[in-house]
């Protein structure tokens, strides 16, 4: 047999407590019920759903910061890949200049030679400026002289 009892009933106006006692076949358990009345089920549950809020939106943060990281580093790799690719443009323009600068400076001396043996010859030396001696080198990289001895 199974029975019920009410043992007390508290009141303080927002809720109301019941506690029962269930005994029977040797075995008693006892359970306390809390009623709330309806004011107050709205609040608990707006105050859930603002919790609830404010867990979607610290979800939807770090979201947000993950993808910026994530952004942040394919940047910072493709910023690296960028400027590795324009240092060694930057290098070969520097490796070409110096090239034409030693084509210049033999392109120079051999005028030079060729206007010391024209003088010893006494034979006149048609005279070419500087700038005309690099166009027509531009497209060279390499010149040789034969000379007559």
């Amino acid at each position: 047999e199974v029975r019920k009892r009410k043992q007390n009933e508290d009141h303080d106006g927002s809720s109301t407590s019941k506690r029962f006692k269930i005994s029977g076949n040797d075995t008693t358990a006892e359970t306390t019920f809390t009623y709330l009345p309806p004011d107050e089920t709205r609040k608990r549950k707006l105050n859930e759903d603002q919790d609830d809020s404010l867990t979607i939106k610290k979800f939807k943060v770090f979201d947000n910061i993950d993808a910026t990281e994530t952004e942040t580093t394919t940047e910072q790799k493709s910023s690296s890949s960028l400027i590795a690719k324009l240092q060694s443009e930057i290098q070969k323009i520097k490796n070409e200049n110096e090239t034409f600068k030693k084509q210049k400076k033999a392109l120079i001396l051999e005028n030079e030679r060729l206007k010391s043996l024209a003088k010893d010859h006494n034979a006149p030396v048609e005279q070419k400026e500087e700038t005309e001696i690099l166009q027509e080198t531009e497209t060279v990289h390499t010149c040789t002289y034969i000379s007559k001895g």
